[in-house]
């Protein structure tokens, strides 16, 4: 999955600018406005999400509320979930940990059939 894929799964929104949802930056980078969960005004938008492979924080806090709200909160399957997580940075010591947890987010939205 692409950082844009998690991030819509996450709750945040893509505005639509023009016909391809993208505008033109300096140097001719296509550039996507994004609200962010929680955001409500259009100027709130950003031209990006964050680089969940690459950040920790942002994995847990995005992703995890949205893998906590689809586990219904239960502490037991939230611990399953971080355990195997944690199993994982463990046996993976030269793979970043917010890629290991963002392929186990991979997993869990495959598992529960992309809802």
């Amino acid at each position: 999955m692409t950082e844009q894929e998690l991030a819509k799964w996450a709750g945040f929104k893509q505005l639509p600018l023009g016909k391809k949802g993208y505008h033109f930056g300096i140097g001719g980078k296509k550039i996507m406005n994004w609200l962010y969960p929680g955001d409500i005004e259009t100027w709130q938008a950003r031209d990006h999400v964050p680089y969940f492979t690459d950040s920790s924080d942002a994995c847990f806090d995005f992703l995890w509320p949205k893998v906590r709200e689809k586990l219904n909160n239960n502490e037991l399957r939230c611990y399953d979930f971080l355990n195997r997580w944690i199993s994982d940075v463990a046996m993976s010591p030269n793979e970043r940990p917010a890629a290991l947890f963002c392929k186990h987010v991979e997993r869990f939205i495959e598992e529960q059939g992309n809802s």
